[in-house]
């Protein structure tokens, strides 16, 4: 199994850390997405459209964009059901390849809870419905609690 630390501590004092999905400043370049919750279900409805600094094969999207995308929004809707997670895995299935700059619709569901893991699914798919990009489910288990601010470590 995976061993997590009892604590995790900030990498940096100068407040210069983000948000994978939001490391990309020019707005309309990267990742760019709202995520809707659905308390009373337990499900998110993520839009994003993928900017031109995802591009993977000529004027389609990078597929590991992607699935950045799915396992952030798996982290947001779990912490907003009150589960947040860490990722322990994170499967995919690629259907079909997302052309640059379009919306994409991606359904998150949190299927189950069960001996401390919390299981989700995603169908990311056109805003028409006619073409499925992914299918993917995770499991994730309890972040760990915080731990204390370390200094950084000394230069040998």
């Amino acid at each position: 199994g995976l061993n997590l630390p009892s604590g995790l501590a900030v990498s940096s004092d100068k407040g210069d850390c983000r948000i994978f999905t939001r490391c990309i400043q020019v707005e309309g370049q990267g990742f760019e997405y709202v995520i809707f919750f659905q308390p009373s279900k337990k499900k998110s409805v993520c839009l994003f459209q993928p900017g031109p600094y995802l591009e993977g094969p000529p004027g389609f999207t990078h597929s590991g964009s992607l699935a950045a995308m799915m396992d952030e929004t798996f982290s947001k809707t779990a912490f907003l059901a009150g589960e947040g997670v860490f990722t322990l895995s994170f499967n995919i299935r690629f259907k079909n390849l997302i052309p640059m700059s379009s919306l994409v619709v991606m359904d998150i569901e949190v299927g189950k809870i069960e001996d401390q893991k919390l299981y989700m699914s995603c169908i990311a798919h056109s805003r028409d419905q006619q073409t499925v990009y992914t299918k993917s489910s995770g499991k994730g288990a309890p972040s760990p609690a915080p731990g204390p601010v370390l200094p950084p470590p000394t230069p040998r």
